[in-house]
């Protein structure tokens, strides 16, 4: 323990684990019968849960490095193995009304000191309606 933060030594990086926001999860509902007045189904989506996570910026370095390309708005999430999370959730940070979706598929770490999920997200420039 340094300061209130645990610091694990991870793949040779030092990474700083510490939980600074809790982060809604919505899953889309496949099966929303309820048709608008066009008679078109009407995209409906389920909460999961609300979690505890660290949310941290992704450098243009490490965007670079993965994607060839620069992609703004790019955060990196480690959440805790319980949680029940997959790549076409749709994520929103408890109180804000931004929502972000999951690029790739969630890495699942649980051969390292600190067992984790490691999830890349992208602020939507739209916003999900979720509710």
């Amino acid at each position: 323990m340094f300061g209130g933060f645990n610091i694990f030594i991870i793949y040779g990086d030092l990474m700083v684990f510490f939980s600074n926001e809790r982060v809604e999860l919505w899953e889309y509902d496949e099966g929303g019968d309820i048709l608008n007045f066009y008679g078109e189904p009407i995209i409906q989506y389920t909460h999961v849960g609300t979690f505890t996570v660290d949310f941290q910026p992704l450098s243009q370095k490490d965007v670079m490095n993965d994607y060839g390309k620069t992609l703004e708005d790019t955060y990196k999430m480690y959440l805790d193995l319980s949680v029940p999370i997959t790549n076409t959730m749709i994520l929103r940070l408890e109180g804000k009304p931004d929502t972000y979706s999951i690029i790739g598929t969630p890495i699942f770490n649980n051969h390292n000191v600190v067992p984790h999920i490691k999830v890349i997200v992208q602020k939507q420039r739209q916003p999900t309606k979720l509710e």
